[in-house]
């Protein structure tokens, strides 16, 4: 639990054709828009799945409130090494989708229920690396208050305004639990 919140309260559904509108209104948001690179297809986008990466809507008591993704960084060998990601680490990417879910700890808590779900259940997984960016103060705030460690500032992402930071997670005593 963070906050008020349970871990109960979220569920993580993969992403259907179905929620491309939503998708669409969310990256439209100008609390999304502003941090999330949205593509001229989202069809090809996010549901091909020839990049590996998986993709699930967010739901809080029912209702849709954000997206995770979640990626193994051996799978982009060059974004790897801009990182600088160790063997076995995964890569998330995550918003709120819902702009009143913004600043009342829905995004930790909803970072902790996935990571604890997906992430620090699985053996293979050494730890977790995320680009985000510098002005990006919420995210990275999130970030910090799960426990991950900033390991590099600076960074240019391919395609993405703004440096970036890099923050970690390898400590599994620092996993949410």
């Amino acid at each position: 639990m963070i906050g008020d919140l349970d871990f109960d309260r979220f569920d993580f559904r993969p992403l259907v054709r179905a929620d491309l509108m939503l998708l669409a209104d969310w990256h439209a948001a100008p609390h999304v828009s502003r941090w999330w690179t949205t593509a001229a297809d989202l069809e090809t986008e996010y549901l091909t799945g020839a990049d590996g990466t998986k993709r699930f809507v967010v739901q809080l008591d029912g209702r849709p409130t954000g997206l995770v993704q979640l990626y193994s960084l051996a799978d982009s060998p060059e974004y790897a090494s801009l990182v600088g990601a160790e063997p076995g680490e995964v890569g998330i990417d995550y918003l709120l989708g819902d702009a009143a879910d913004v600043g009342r700890g829905v995004g930790p808590a909803m970072l902790a229920a996935f990571l604890e779900k997906f992430v620090t259940t699985n053996a293979n997984v050494t730890g977790v690396r995320v680009d985000v960016a510098e002005a990006n103060r919420r995210s990275w705030r999130t970030l910090e208050k799960l426990g991950f460690v900033r390991t590099l500032t600076g960074i240019s992402v391919p395609g993405e305004p703004g440096p970036h930071y890099v923050y970690v997670l390898t400590d599994r005593r620092s996993f949410p639990a």
